[in-house]
């Protein structure tokens, strides 16, 4: 379908279940977000691109009510220090600008880790990578459709 975002478009070729959901405002925060479309903040997934000295940008996916912790990350990551990419650097490897990155139609394929918390949500969203729109899908879906590694890295 034309005019969908990116991000629908490889969610459509991949076969996963989700609803493209509009809002009038744009949610430049998890809180907005959550407002917008009437979810609670744990069930908005924030994606937000880190690397490391050692580590390449990975693409790491966080309720909205949780921060990473780096420390853990940078363990399993295997890095000292790790930290969040500047916003220059997400827009030039995803292809999306920050508050609206989303794991999906990305131009650099990444590896993604999900915060473990994430799966206790049957529901979830994110960003559609296009101000206004988010993506709501089930957690098997959002696993099936990213690929990911599942591991314990919030505060």
């Amino acid at each position: 379908m034309e005019g969908k975002p990116p991000s629908a478009r490889e969610l459509d070729k991949k076969g996963i279940l989700y609803k493209l959901v509009s809002h009038l405002n744009s949610a430049h925060t998890a809180e907005e977000a959550a407002r917008e479309i009437g979810l609670r903040l744990g069930q908005i997934v924030k994606s937000l691109l880190v690397e490391g000295h050692r580590h390449p940008p990975i693409l790491v996916l966080v309720p909205g009510d949780k921060k990473i912790h780096f420390g853990k990350l940078g363990k399993i990551l295997g890095d000292k220090s790790v930290f969040l990419c500047s916003p220059e650097r997400t827009l030039e490897v995803t292809g999306y600008p920050v508050g609206i990155v989303t794991p999906f139609g990305l131009k650099t394929q990444l590896p993604i880790i999900i915060e473990e918390i994430v799966l206790e949500k049957d529901e979830v969203a994110v960003s559609s990578g296009t101000w206004g729109f988010e993506i709501v899908l089930s957690v098997n879906e959002l696993k099936k459709a990213t690929e990911a590694k599942i591991a314990l890295f919030t505060k």
